[in-house]
């Protein structure tokens, strides 16, 4: 005779689904990217220096000044966390730690505790300029005759726009080289593998073009009206 088969129970599992959609920060950090990396860094950078410049450096010294900087020195601690840095990210976690948490927090901490430094003194200086002096790792002079007791014309005289233009003709011929060893074929993929996300070297030009850029928006801050 034939048996049959003892019937049997599959065991259903209950799979939970989350009440809410995945918000999109959720969704887009950590940072992957390399150029989505410094695109992010720089625009965070634009949102950092208008805040700071409109509600810091605006604020009178002492407890408003104080509570007014705190959210923006926290963001200088957030950023450098928002990218992954086991990918090309790792270069715009390596910049926003030296601009955000370093030179940034710094500059901010002094202007926070002090009317004489380098922020306060470009407090109402042009917006390019007040970002040159809160992410580069340059001390600005003060606007000409801003200067207690100095004479006008002590100071020196900026630059003219030719040889502004001149100086970003000659860097940008450095950028546009370093870019093609680092993305040749626009595909992501560096020259040499030691070009490559996590190499020092690919890191380290990567940084040089970030740099090249900022002092090239420096130039045209601080040029001559």
């Amino acid at each position: 005779g034939s048996f049959a088969r003892p019937p049997t129970h599959e065991r259903t599992t209950l799979v939970r689904r989350p009440c809410f959609p995945p918000s999109l920060a959720m969704s887009v950090l950590p940072i992957d990217d390399s150029l989505t990396a410094l695109a992010a860094m720089t625009l965070c950078s634009i949102a950092c220096a208008a805040y700071c410049q409109r509600c810091v450096a605006g604020a009178p010294q002492g407890p408003l000044r104080a509570l007014a900087a705190a959210p923006l020195l926290a963001l200088h601690v957030a950023v450098p966390l928002a990218f992954d840095t086991t990918t090309a990210a790792v270069v715009g976690a390596l910049l926003s730690a030296t601009l955000f948490a370093w030179w940034g927090s710094m500059k901010v901490f002094a202007l926070v505790l002090s009317d004489s430094g380098t922020l306060a003194e470009q407090s109402s200086a042009p917006f390019l300029t007040f970002w040159a002096a809160y992410f580069l790792p340059v001390t600005l002079a003060p606007a000409r005759g801003s200067a207690k007791g100095g004479r006008q014309g002590d100071e020196d005289t900026p630059p003219g726009p030719s040889l502004l233009l001149a100086r970003f003709c000659a860097k940008l011929p450095f950028m546009i080289a370093i870019l093609a060893l680092l993305d040749p074929h626009d595909d992501r993929t560096p020259a040499a593998s030691w070009l490559g996300p996590g190499w020092l070297a690919g890191d380290a030009l990567w940084s040089v073009i970030v740099l090249l850029a900022a002092s090239g928006l420096m130039d045209f801050s601080g040029g001559k009206k």
